[in-house]
């Protein structure tokens, strides 16, 4: 039975977001990094990591001094490996489509430097999935459609950490870590959830 996921502090940050200053401004973020994934779960044996790739973009709407609401659409390669001994090795991919809505705290230092915090959930569509194996010397693969109990989406919460650094014309760069948390399985009747540590860098454009 699906599970009802409430996330109150959007609409906070919605109402937030109504009240800003005309004055402020909007910032365009462009980003690229590596993704670094995993499943977890009670069903789940023997898994390692894959790496993939994580590009997108985002738009942070000001909020107030330190705080921030950004919205992004990011792709992202997510999944993982699995070796037995003596058996062979297997990977799940999955692609998605990533829309988080995360709370930005700036934390000032009066240099151009900063470091900033993010927190919120985050809402993912896959785009693509597909299952792999090679065990003797064979190898077959498969699209995730033909056992008819993957799920289209994914639902999780997200948090980290960046670095940011002002240029001239107020443009500056970012890099950033970041952590989903799978918070519902993705496969029917499956103990199966999303884990992926994220390390991007990125540039901001101030717009307007």
């Amino acid at each position: 039975m699906p599970r009802c996921i409430r996330v109150p502090g959007i609409a906070v940050m919605a109402l937030a977001l109504a009240i800003v200053p005309v004055s402020a401004q909007t910032v365009l973020g462009l980003h690229a990094g590596v993704s670094v994934a995993t499943l977890s779960g009670t069903d789940v044996t023997n898994a390692t990591a894959r790496a993939g790739v994580s590009v997108g973009a985002s738009l942070t709407f000001p909020v107030a001094h330190i705080l921030g609401l950004q919205v992004g659409a990011n792709f992202v390669q997510k999944g993982t490996k699995e070796s037995i001994p003596g058996v062979g090795t297997g990977t799940f991919a999955i692609d998605y489509l990533e829309v988080p809505v995360l709370l930005r705290v700036g934390v000032p230092s009066g240099t151009p430097f900063g470091v900033h915090l993010f927190v919120g959930p985050s809402f993912s569509f896959q785009t693509k999935c597909s299952v792999s194996a090679s065990a003797g010397g064979v190898s077959a693969s498969a699209d995730c459609s033909s056992f008819g109990s993957m799920k289209s989406y994914d639902i999780g919460t997200l948090g980290g950490v960046g670095l940011s650094l002002g240029l001239p014309g107020k443009l500056d760069i970012s890099v950033d870590a970041l952590y989903n948390f799978g918070l519902s399985s993705i496969v029917k009747n499956v103990d199966a959830k999303n884990r992926a540590l994220t390390v991007q860098a990125g540039v901001g454009f101030p717009l307007g």
